[in-house]
């Protein structure tokens, strides 16, 4: 998360985007403590003979909070460290989106 609105109803975070996927929505859903935010990207499947661009970048995007955060904290889907598959992809888009 990069930052919060004043009022703790917004946020802004990043997301790691390239050629083949690009930022679609976040998923927004109470926990005990806070809310717990998951960027959902849209994937592209390239045409025969088309090659995805590599470089990742880091894109910034305003999420509306369904409530107040209040005292809350919030929490990523992605933890790094994690050793299934999903959380190894999740955490290096987590380290290419420099957070």
């Amino acid at each position: 998360m990069e930052r919060t609105s004043q009022e703790r109803t917004v946020i802004w975070i990043r997301s790691a985007e390239s050629g083949c996927n690009s930022f679609d929505h976040a998923q927004v859903r109470t926990v005990k403590g806070g809310l717990r935010v998951k960027a959902i990207d849209r994937v592209l499947i390239p045409k025969r003979g088309y090659g995805c661009l590599l470089p990742l970048n880091a894109r910034q995007h305003r999420v509306q909070l369904p409530r107040l955060l209040g005292e809350g904290k919030i929490f990523g889907e992605c933890v790094p460290g994690d050793d299934t598959p999903e959380k190894r992809i999740c955490a290096l888009l987590f380290t290419a989106a420099g957070r």
